[in-house]
Parts: C-alpha cells; sequence; structure tokens
C-alpha cells in the first residue's frame, strides 16, 4: 500500500496476475512492438480491472526534439483511446490507467515547459473523449546522453539539474539515473542518484510547494510556445491517420 512496484519491459502476458496491484505499473508500450489482436484483448482485460496499477505505458522517443516528443506521446495516447473503445473500454477507465514516460533532458527550462505543455493538452484531448478526470500520470527519468566527458562528476550536476526541471515542470513521479553506469562504480553512481532526490526533497524542500513555475513569465510564454507547436505537429500527425498510420 506505500511502495510502488513498476515492471518494466516485461513480457505484459507474463506479468498478466499483477493487474491486482495497489499502485504501480506494468510499463510496457505496445505500440513501440508488433500489436496483435491477442496482445490488444488481454490489454483491454488489464485496463478494465479495478486495480489502480497502470497497465498502459506511453514511452517518449527522447532522441527527437521536444515539441516532436509530446506531439508523438499524444499521438499515441489518442491511439490507445480508440483502440479500447473500440472494444468497449470506457474512455474514462482507459485514461485512469495511462502513464506517460518522458525523457529529461538538460535543457532546463525547456524541460520544465515540455512537462507543462503535455499536461496542458492532454486534457484538452481527454475533454474530447468527454473524460470526467482528465489528469495526466506523467513519470520522469534523467536521460543517459553525456554532453562532456571531461569530468563525468558534471553529470552529477546535469542530473540535478534534469531532475529539477521534472519536478518543476509537475510530474508525478520521477527517476533519477546513475551518472555513470560503469560496473566498477555503479554501486557509488545508484547512491549518488538516490542522494540527490533526497537533497531536492529534504533539503531543498521542492515536495512542499505545488506548481512553483505559476506565475513565473518566462515559463509561462515558453509553456504557451511549446503547447502550440506541439499541438500543430500533433494535429499533422493525426491527419496522417495517426500515429500507427503515420509510423509505418
Amino acid at each position: 500500500d506505500i511502495i510502488e512496484i513498476h515492471f518494466y519491459n516485461s513480457n505484459p502476458q507474463l506479468t498478466s496476475e499483477l493487474i491486482n496491484l495497489s499502485q504501480g505499473s506494468i510499463s510496457y508500450d505496445f505500440l513501440d512492438k508488433s500489436l496483435s489482436n491477442d496482445e490488444i484483448d488481454s490489454l483491454v482485460r488489464r485496463t478494465s480491472s479495478p486495480s489502480k496499477a497502470k497497465t498502459i505505458t506511453v514511452i517518449g522517443d527522447h532522441k527527437s526534439s521536444i515539441i516532436e516528443e509530446i506531439a508523438l506521446n499524444l499521438s499515441k495516447g489518442v491511439e490507445y483511446l480508440n483502440l479500447m473503445t473500440d472494444k468497449g473500454v470506457e474512455a474514462n477507465q482507459i485514461a485512469s490507467k495511462i502513464q506517460f514516460n518522458f525523457k529529461i533532458g538538460a535543457n532546463y527550462f525547456f524541460e520544465i515547459g515540455k512537462i507543462r505543455a503535455a499536461r496542458i493538452l492532454w486534457n484538452v484531448i481527454l475533454k474530447e473523449y468527454n473524460v470526467i478526470d482528465p489528469s495526466m500520470m506523467i513519470h520522469s527519468e534523467t536521460s543517459n546522453v553525456k554532453n562532456s566527458e571531461e569530468d563525468e562528476n558534471y553529470h552529477i550536476l546535469r542530473n540535478t539539474t534534469k531532475a529539477m526541471s521534472a519536478i518543476i515542470g509537475g510530474c508525478d513521479s520521477l527517476s533519477i539515473n546513475p551518472h555513470n553506469d560503469s560496473e566498477t562504480k555503479i554501486d557509488f553512481s545508484n547512491r549518488i542518484a538516490r542522494n540527490i532526490q533526497h537533497i531536492l526533497k529534504e533539503e531543498a524542500f521542492f515536495d512542499k510547494v505545488n506548481n512553483p513555475a505559476d506565475g513565473s513569465y518566462y515559463i509561462e510564454e515558453l509553456t504557451k510556445e511549446i503547447s502550440e507547436k506541439a499541438w500543430k505537429c500533433f494535429q499533422e500527425i493525426e491527419k496522417r491517420g495517426g500515429y500507427l498510420a503515420a509510423n509505418k
């Protein structure tokens, strides 16, 4: 009841018994794989269950631009809504079982705007499906892109600012990846990654303020600009038939 359990890249057929998790997720993005009728039916069964665990995960392409990442994630979300409403699942139920995964890069203010813009646009979409509670579950994960080889410890600072972007942007949960993933240093790197979260919570008090970016003219304007461009890109994908059709 206290700890969330998330299964990443798991075979959803082998984790089907986990639908009774009180919280957590089966983090598998079907739309990035071959989507058979059996898989759709299995996904429908899990999504229709009374469990609070997230059964649908939209994983963003962090190699895309910020605008493209938002648009593609939104298009994936709509694809899931359409696939399962066609199978008789109510849109409210589907929306409550979707989580979005966004990678967070080092472009501090733009990453804040990305999270905020994605939430705004997803709310617009869910209102079109008459969803009562158009909330968006966002999990953020720091990117593993190494910006400099001069000193690996620089990446500790980058991980900190990436985490700050995700929190200020309004993510619901956050994973901080180790700054160095070599086998000889992974234990130390994992410890540092955990400590970044502890410091931001216990010493910087990032958990004490809701929507800390509200009222900032620059961030508000940046969010608006990103939203407008991402919406236009999303509409272009939908005109081509949606995520699956556009990626054939």
